[in-house]
């Protein structure tokens, strides 16, 4: 099953009157920040710096640790 954003997080960027598929970065805890990411309407992460997602093991980062998104 492919990752998904928390509901919060896909309003925000619904929020940004873009359309899916949104290309963003997610701003994980202790400062991080992961670029390159793509996203679907549905709020499941597609790729990743230009990689295909299948599971959570393929983004190399929990999805909890994930604090804030924003578009590219």
């Amino acid at each position: 099953m492919q990752p998904k954003l928390p509901e919060a997080l896909i309003a925000r960027l619904r929020e940004t009157g873009q359309p899916p598929p949104w290309r963003a970065r997610l701003h994980l805890r202790r400062g991080r920040t992961v670029y390159g990411i793509e996203i679907d309407a549905d709020g499941s992460l597609k790729r990743v710096n230009g990689r295909a997602v299948y599971s959570e093991g393929d983004i190399g980062f929990p999805l909890n640790s994930i604090v804030d998104v924003s578009v590219a």
